[in-house]
């Protein structure tokens, strides 16, 4: 019977990549992107292997492919160290309902943040250049993710919304041991528009070991937004700050 059902599993998860390939393989004209089909974004009880299936993504910029109407406003998500993927799951299907062009960008959390960020930055670049219509771009890191986006405040790169989430900006211990280049955000000249979202310290799994909260720190020109300490009902951990946060965004923002 349990092998039964690992078939079964398999089979629809073969099913689903199946599925991707041929939607990205329709959705682009001349030139393949990178990318996965909105309908696989499932939430409830496929959850976890639709987070295998964006994880299963190449690194770089991937397209959510969904009938955006326009490309004059972008918006990327960019996940953290150690990322399953299932936690972006409802905030990508509802970025991309906004009907934005929507990127999942995957990258190597193993880099330090600095030599992360100048990857970013570089996808971002070939992003303006392939999309010369753009004229807003929205950026959405979580956790580590948050890190190296928020590296992106002082960069010229145009109008740009920079928001960070759950993330320990003013240092980790696992990472200042291997990243002695820590950013130093203090010193930086905020030219885009930074929004920083705390969870709670104690509710959050991946900082309640330790006696500072690592998202404690003050960014000339930014905002901080303290997120409650629960969700219908439920603790407002690390992960699911993500979903609170777009949410927050998208109701709250007419920009979106």
């Amino acid at each position: 019977m349990k092998n039964k059902h690992s078939l079964k599993g398999l089979y629809k998860t073969l099913l689903y990549l199946l599925l991707g390939l041929l939607f990205a393989g329709a959705s682009c004209n001349k030139k393949y992107e990178h990318g996965i089909s909105y309908s696989l974004l499932v939430a409830g009880d496929e959850v976890k292997k639709s987070g295998e299936l964006i994880q299963g993504l190449p690194l770089g910029l991937n397209k959510i492919f969904y009938n955006s109407s326009t490309v004059d406003t972008v918006i990327i998500a960019v996940h953290g160290y150690g990322s399953l993927g299932h936690e972006w799951v409802y905030p990508l299907k509802y970025m991309a309902e906004s009907k934005k062009q929507v990127f999942y960008y995957r990258w190597n959390w193993n880099r330090c943040p600095k030599s992360a960020t100048e990857v970013l930055l570089s996808s971002l670049k070939n992003l303006f250049k392939k999309y010369p219509t753009v004229k807003h771009l929205i950026v959405f890191g979580h956790s580590y993710g948050g890190i190296i986006t928020a590296n992106l405040i002082d960069d010229p790169l145009g109008s740009v919304e920079i928001h960070s989430v759950a993330a320990p900006l003013s240092g980790y211990p696992k990472f200042n041991k291997k990243c002695p280049d820590w950013p130093d955000y203090k010193k930086m000249k905020l030219i885009n528009s930074f929004t920083q979202w705390r969870t709670q310290h104690k509710q959050d799994g991946a900082f309640l070991s330790l006696a500072v909260d690592p998202q404690e720190i003050s960014v000339r020109g930014g905002s901080v937004v303290q997120l409650p300490d629960s969700l219908n009902g439920k603790r407002l951990g690390h992960n699911r700050s993500i979903s609170y946060v777009v949410n927050e965004c998208f109701e709250k923002q007419s920009k979106f």
